[in-house]
């Protein structure tokens, strides 16, 4: 079994000729190994000696060193059959999207949950909220962009929001040949900055750059906040790791400063996004142990908070993916910080009251209203 795991760690990708040395009980972490490279492991452990690591050993510990990574493995004694599910366009059992209805003021319902009407004086606060942003990090971003609310199906899969977020894609179907309609090269946006990152490629040294689009997630929930249809704001960093890790640092405390300019009592909290299935499992506990996800949290309404904002140091996981290298060959790193502006007007409401008119006079400074 030992000689088939450092096979398995030998692949050039996770730790190379080094897997045939390494101590069992030295961390491989130490080594620069990152989740996707954990996953790796994991998937190819359970291909190798058909077997299903269970779930409460999904996390980064198990897979840390040979000496664990053996013990789970011999801990299993019973393979258990997988089912896996083709992420775009198809129902996920147990996931009824946007059942139930939002609590929220009944001249922005429709009659979909978790999509709203946005009256004139919403957008006012909006227009401020943007024009805020964009000072606040104008000596970054080099270009803001203003995305559609579709993007290409190939960019999302190749970002991988499908396979890792199925249950929160929207997929788009049509006919324009006429017959029964059928999934189109299209999806919509789940994530301002997926726009983004086809355009690094003729920027190879590093940079920052802005986007904002309406994106779509098939939020399950009647609360609050937890739109479907929803305005993101994303400030993108990529470069070299060294620089890309200092700027989220910053970046979480700019964005912190700024919701409290606004007279927001946020809390910044270590998170991790809702991944999908048991590989979405691991790569859950591994973002929240390696604080790869930051939130602000705000109260949007009593007793319910939730992430105005939030900062995400990716890695190497977009360099990877469309294929992104420094001069010196290097995988770019990226990192972003997002705000979710639907959920800051909602704690701008209950923190200041209903009506913009009513807010304090410096709040209404600040967004020029």
């Amino acid at each position: 079994m030992l000689d088939e795991i450092r096979a398995i760690l030998s692949d050039p990708g996770v730790l190379g000729d080094d897997a045939w040395n390494v101590g069992d009980d030295v961390d491989l972490r130490s080594f620069g190994l990152g989740s996707m490279q954990m996953v790796q492991i994991l998937v190819e452990i359970e291909e190798r000696f058909g077997i299903e690591i269970p779930d409460e050993k999904l996390v980064p510990e198990t897979f840390s060193t040979i000496d664990s990574i053996v013990a789970a493995v011999a801990s299993v004694r019973v393979s258990v059959t997988r089912v896996d599910v083709d992420p775009i366009g198809k129902e996920v059992e147990g996931v009824t999207a946007g059942s139930g209805g939002l609590t929220v003021m009944t001249d922005r319902q429709t009659h979909a949950s978790g999509v709203l009407l946005t009256p004139r004086e919403d957008e006012r606060v909006y227009t401020g909220l943007r024009a805020k942003l964009g000072e606040t990090f104008s000596d970054e971003a080099e270009e803001h962009y203003t995305a559609p609310p579709v993007i290409a199906r190939s960019i999302s899969e190749r970002a991988g929001y499908a396979r890792s977020f199925p249950q929160l894609l929207g997929a788009v179907h049509g006919a324009p040949d006429g017959g029964s309609p059928v999934p189109t090269d299209l999806v919509l946006t789940s994530a301002a900055c997926h726009h983004l990152y086809p355009l690094l490629a003729s920027r190879a040294t590093g940079g920052c750059l802005s986007v904002e689009a309406m994106c779509y997630r098939g939020e399950a929930t009647a609360e609050t906040g937890r739109l479907r249809s929803f305005r993101m704001y994303e400030v993108l960093r990529y470069g070299p790791e060294t620089v890309v890790e200092e700027w989220r640092g910053q970046a979480l405390t700019t964005a912190e400063q700024l919701l409290r300019i606004l007279g927001l009592d946020v809390e910044p909290c270590a998170a991790n996004d809702p991944f999908f299935g048991r590989i979405g499992k691991y790569l859950a506990s591994a973002q929240q142990s390696e604080q790869l996800k930051w939130e602000l949290v705000a109260t949007v309404e009593d007793g319910i908070e939730q992430a105005v904002a939030s900062v995400n140091y990716h890695m190497e996981h977009f360099g990877d993916a469309f294929g992104l290298r420094l001069p010196d060959g290097a995988v770019v790193h990226s990192a972003c910080v997002a705000f979710g502006l639907d959920r800051i007007l909602l704690a701008l409401r209950h923190q200041h009251g209903q009506r913009a008119d009513g807010w304090p006079a410096s709040i209404r400074a600040v967004l020029g209203l």
